[in-house]
């Protein structure tokens, strides 16, 4: 049996190491992603797209996020953006927008609620913004 203090130093360890490699753990992770046809299976499961309806919206967009109008980080893609209730696709996010909308549980009301706020405290008029 391992002794906590053992598992905590072992695990600084791995933590430490896979900073210190973290672009050859990418490069795997990248190659095992792509070359199971893992992603084209999710693509298909979770959202009823081909991989070449999803780089036909890809090219459409640019390659950027339909929000903020960035690309997304080399190595990964855009997120695939969904109704959470109907299921229906909407478009291609960076993993930032994505995750920002779907923590405002693509909510309306609460984007407008994180606006107004945001404009009170940079000094705005939200009639401004709009």
């Amino acid at each position: 049996m391992i002794s906590e203090k053992a598992k905590k130093k072992r695990t600084a360890y791995q933590r430490q190491w896979k900073n210190d490699n973290r672009e050859h753990c990418n490069a795997l992770a990248r190659k095992r992603y792509t070359t199971d046809g893992r992603w084209e299976k999710q693509l298909k499961d979770r959202f009823g797209l081909s991989s070449k309806q999803y780089w036909d919206m890809h090219a459409d967009q640019e390659g950027l996020c339909a929000i903020c109008g960035k690309p997304q980080c080399v190595g990964t893609k855009l997120d695939v953006d969904h109704d959470h209730k109907t299921g229906k696709v909407r478009a291609l996010l960076c993993r930032h927008c994505n995750a920002g909308i779907g923590l405002l549980k693509d909510s309306i009301r609460l984007v407008e609620r994180a606006l107004g706020y945001l404009c009170k405290h940079a000094g705005l008029d939200i009639s401004d913004r709009l």
